[in-house]
């Protein structure tokens, strides 16, 4: 009997303890709006016994109603405020003291991926990986976006004269893993044993972490290891591990050969001796000094002049995994592999799903992809043009159909961000250190007052200049914005626009589905209910 007295007691100083702690967030919560709020079981229950698209198009419908604030609770404890005007997401995202993303983040268990590191580290890491993003790297990596691009045409080749519909995403999937592989690691996919399983996995992985973040029980680690979810999530964890870790020690293994090699030409090519008798009738103070000391200083002075001409010529090697590995940073062995785990999930599944929802978004609209593909032959009139950068920026209007494509079809459609100290969204509302804000894209890109009465029409002309001037800059945002915004936004563009003219000059794509059956759902990444269902038909 004492020992039950005890514990309740306990618990009731737990509890008050516990509430007084909460009673800012509560307070700060009562002037945001939201739907009905069913007390401890929070909004939850307006989400129960809908599936994937159900929850996603809810959502999507709450924004669109409180299009400045709302808040969702779930259950007692937990408060996420998603910000949905874009004043507001700007000083969001611009803020210092918005730079942490939230708990569900470690989800991932990503600790230093550019997707979910804290603060501190990705400050380091970006900086350090910023190099191998920048533009003159990116137009190095263009003739294996051509390459892969090609074969992609080959490969779609079989479902020529088809009647049968064929999925688009299973063929994007493939040639983004290829180019990742070609672009970011100097890899072959032809030569490695890794494809289809990889991208199968992060599927499963991302349904798993998704499924995860949405149901309050599973946030515990402990009751979420007895679930289903989490056996799924380590198959494919491994999965992944094991063809991040293989990507690693093969790179590795050629990065000492190839250093191998050179220290080796370099000892062979050089006569010491002879640089040693030049170096002392051109310099005879260097008679004092120890022939040894002089030849050492040689050859400390042709290794710098050969790094220093490298620097100086268009870099070639020194893409993402060379920057990961031989970094001043010095990565550890684990930083290493989620950076690799990063650039494979991010950038191969973000590349595969924006090419295929932009040809179900052209299938759909035959007359804009015929626009396109005249602008195409425009630019690239004979086979003597070549698919390079400068041609690249000439196709306007392919631009805007890409954009209009990131517009409709955000690959991540929310992201969020965790306050570490109060911030002042506008005159009326501060919010408090440690709240879950939450941004969606996919709304903010579907606003009516934003983007006018066809808001959700896939009309490339809301890119015209003359648009564009009038919205506000933070209105659309496909790579997130601010400080820790898409680190692979400019890769992203430079292989769409490549991908789509080739795809487009070989091909002629259709559907059977219209526009009004595309319907969304989302796990990480914004996916179609249905497969990306098209058909082909030869260009002459």
């Amino acid at each position: 009997m004492i020992i039950a007295v005890f514990l309740t007691t306990v618990l009731i100083v737990f509890l008050i303890q516990w509430y007084y702690e909460r009673k800012k967030y509560y307070k700060f919560a009562d002037l945001i709006p939201s739907a009905k709020n069913y007390g401890i079981l929070g909004h939850g229950p307006h989400f129960l016994g809908k599936n994937d698209e159900g929850r996603f198009k809810l959502l999507h419908d709450l924004c669109l109603k409180y299009n400045h604030l709302i808040k969702l609770w779930l259950g007692p404890a937990i408060l996420w405020v998603l910000v949905n005007d874009p004043k507001s997401i700007q000083k969001v995202l611009l803020s210092p003291v918005c730079l942490e993303k939230p708990f569900f983040y470690k989800f991932l268990r990503l600790d230093s991926g550019l997707i979910s590191a804290k603060y501190d580290v990705w400050k380091i890491h970006r900086k350090s990986l910023n190099y191998s993003f920048n533009l003159r790297i990116l137009q190095t990596f263009i003739p294996i976006f051509i390459e892969n691009a090609q074969k992609l045409v080959n490969d779609l080749a079989v479902n020529i004269g088809k009647t049968k519909e064929f999925d688009m995403l299973a063929y994007t999937s493939k040639s983004a893993l290829n180019m990742i592989c070609g672009t970011s690691f100097g890899l072959d996919i032809k030569n490695i044993t890794m494809g289809d399983d990889v991208f199968h996995a992060l599927e499963k992985l991302n349904r798993a972490i998704s499924a995860r973040s949405q149901s309050f029980f599973l946030y515990s680690e402990p009751i979420y290891r007895m679930s289903k979810y989490y056996r799924d999530e380590m198959e494919s964890r491994n999965v992944c591990y094991s063809s991040a870790d293989m990507i690693i020690k093969v790179k590795r293994k050629a990065l000492e050969d190839e250093e191998s090699a050179d220290n080796n030409d370099h000892e062979h090519n050089v006569d010491t001796d002879e640089l040693y008798r030049e170096s002392l009738e051109r310099f005879p103070q260097l008679r004092s000094l120890k022939k040894e000391d002089v030849i050492d200083q040689i050859k400390a002075s042709l290794q710098k002049k050969v790094t220093q001409a490298g620097d100086e010529d268009m870099p070639t090697r020194k893409i993402f995994i060379d920057h990961v590995i031989c970094n001043d940073t010095k990565f550890t062995d684990n930083e290493i592999r989620d950076h690799v785990y990063t650039v494979v999930a991010a950038g191969s599944e973000t590349t595969a799903l924006q090419t295929a929802h932009t040809i179900m978004l052209l299938a759909t609209h035959p007359e804009i992809q015929e626009r396109v593909v005249a602008e195409i032959k425009d630019v690239f009139f004979s086979d003597a043009v070549e698919v390079n950068y400068d041609n690249l920026v000439k196709l306007e209007y392919l631009e805007r159909v890409v954009k209009e494509s990131l517009r409709l079809c955000p690959v991540v459609p929310v992201i969020g961000r965790e306050t570490q100290a109060p911030i002042k969204i506008d005159d009326d509302i501060e919010i408090p250190a440690g709240i879950t804000l939450l941004i969606n894209f996919y709304t903010l890109h579907r606003r009516p007052d934003i983007w006018g009465d066809d808001a959700e029409e896939f009309n490339p002309d809301h890119f015209l200049p003359e648009h564009v001037e009038k919205r506000h800059p933070y209105s659309f945002l496909p790579f997130s914005g601010g400080q820790r915004n898409c680190i692979g936004y400019r890769y992203a563009m430079i292989a769409l626009k490549t991908l789509l003219v080739h795809l487009l000059t070989a091909y002629k794509f259709s559907s059977s589905m219209t526009y009004k059956d595309l319907r969304f759902k989302t796990d990480i990444n914004l996916k179609l209910c249905t497969k990306h269902l098209v058909s082909i038909e030869p260009r002459n």
